[in-house]
């Protein structure tokens, strides 16, 4: 939910774009203080069929992903051919399917162990079958076309894995949350942290900015608060709602030597840490309309067409073999300024890109121990490589941004590492692969009583992740089980809908 403010231009830093909006506009409307409602822009025009992204795979002509299933499937019968009808309506099935078929596998994970074994043995038989099959072998049995592959992939930077290796479940994910359109918030995604603020402390809370825990404090065995960096302790009533990631909470933020812990370190060790990336901040003179910019996001997928066959594991690999001598980067580009209705009032004759390209820490390896904004020469020249082949990816496609590039500012890695201490500075927690399924430890009640996880690593990647890894904390917080869940159709969300 953060933005930022530089040289007179505003930028976001996480939010791209949300999809489902009816389920996660209620969700944050369930916990926004009325008077601060946030308000949601479709992506698109009524004009193009609100175009959520476009996918330019190699040379070939780019494919616009457009609001609803239907027609998601028939723009992609349009260029491939009837032919494909059968196996794209079947494939928009299984991805229902299976990201629908992760309920039992999360809601499970406040059951006790036994019954949600049972439950499993009962309804899980979908997910064991399909969602820790590669991407790319699910795909195989849909369509033989490489091109149409490649598209059906195209928004893969969402999850940050090449299809051999990504978990069909998450790619399924992705894809169904986006297929009735993407949305962005009124205001920028920091109106949805203004809109939380006045429930936290209506509710007695406090926020805290540049407060930096050393450690989370445990006495007699219990979460009881946290103790921040400069000695200053915040005390809990209840407990600690950790989410700061698995992998930190359990590694640095606990003392050592408590029950449950190192089993819980040894279960998160084999699950590896996402990708992570740089981003380019760009600041522009003019308006969209001079620029001819658009609200939907561009993915641009670099593969050279006839001698990689739209092979994106080839296209994934040359570039982070060598990413600065590969010929175009392979990133995704979004103007928050077209996405915001309000920004061209806020900011008047100025528009903001975003473009972002994954990138890996050891790339960076050499100034990891110098101080942030403080580095040498040599790591912001590093950074310059990548800012000049982003730029002039920009002006490719966008040709009359040429000439109005007024400010840049780029992250690295090593900026997720400082301000968010991501291990390798992953952008999305932990890796997307059958293994971080199977983790008994990513449950939001952790070994240490009054300590919970939340945050994305408990559910799934980015936003609606995050959000929904709330949710299950905020189940087992208040002691929702199998009864409640399975026998009585009770959760949360519907008790708090009866409330109303």
């Amino acid at each position: 939910m953060h933005t930022f403010e530089d040289h007179g231009f505003e930028f976001d830093t996480g939010i791209h774009y949300v999809g489902r909006i009816e389920k996660y506009e209620y969700l944050i409307d369930l916990v926004s203080d009325p008077a601060h409602k946030v308000s949601w822009a479709q992506l698109g025009t009524k004009e193009n069929g609100y175009v959520y992204d476009r996918i330019q795979v190699g040379k070939a002509p780019a494919h616009e992903f457009r609001a609803g299933r239907e027609t998601y499937i028939n723009d992609l019968v349009a260029r491939f051919g009837e032919g494909e009808r059968a196996g794209l309506e079947e494939y928009i099935k299984l991805v229902d399917k299976t990201n629908k078929s992760a309920d039992l596998i999360f809601f499970g994970r406040l059951m006790h162990p036994l019954i949600a074994r049972l439950l499993h043995m009962v309804t899980g038989k979908h997910w064991d079958e399909w969602h820790a099959r590669p991407v790319q072998e699910v795909l195989d049995k849909f369509t033989k076309n490489k091109e149409l592959q490649a598209i059906l992939c195209g928004q893969f930077g969402n999850y940050g894995m090449p299809p051999s290796e990504a978990s069909f479940f998450i790619h399924s994910g992705v894809v169904a949350h986006y297929l009735d359109g993407g949305f962005y918030p009124v205001g920028g995604p920091g109106r949805i942290a203004e809109a939380l603020i006045p429930t936290i402390e209506k509710a007695g809370g406090r926020v805290f900015v540049k407060a930096m825990v050393e450690q989370i404090v445990v006495e007699e065995g219990r979460a009881t608060g946290v103790l921040l960096v400069g000695g200053d302790k915040v005390m809990a009533k209840e407990g600690v709602i950790s989410t700061a990631g698995a992998r930190n909470t359990f590694n640095k933020l606990l003392p050592e030597g408590l029950p449950g812990i190192a089993e819980a370190r040894a279960l998160v060790e084999p699950v590896g840490n996402s990708m992570s990336h740089v981003c380019a901040f760009v600041g522009l003179e003019g308006s969209a309309e001079e620029m001819e910019l658009e609200s939907s996001n561009l993915w641009v997928l670099p593969t050279h067409t006839v001698s990689d066959d739209y092979d994106l594991d080839t296209m994934i690999k040359r570039y982070h073999a060598d990413p600065i001598e590969s010929e175009e980067l392979m990133f995704f580009m979004g103007f928050p300024s077209v996405k915001d209705p309000s920004y061209k009032e806020r900011y008047p004759d100025k528009s903001v890109a975003c473009i972002i390209a994954e990138a890996q820490a050891s790339w960076f390896e050499d100034w990891k121990d110098e101080k942030c904004m403080k580095r040498s020469d040599a790591y912001k020249a590093k950074k310059k490589e990548f800012e000049e082949k982003l730029l002039r990816g920009m002006h490719k496609y966008y040709p009359k941004t040429a000439g109005k590039v007024k400010f840049v500012d780029m992250s690295s890695p090593l900026t997720n590492i400082h301000y968010l201490a991501s291990p390798g500075g992953a952008s999305y927690g932990l890796d997307g692969t059958p293994a971080r399924w199977g983790c008994d430890a990513l449950k939001p009640a952790t070994p240490v009583p009054g300590l919970f996880l939340s945050g994305q690593d408990v559910a799934s990647s980015g936003f609606a992740g995050a959000l929904m890894g709330a949710v299950l904390c905020c189940h087992a917080i208040l002691g929702y089980g199998a009864a409640d869940l399975v026998l009585f159709d009770r959760n949360l969300i519907n008790d708090l809908k009866n409330l109303q």
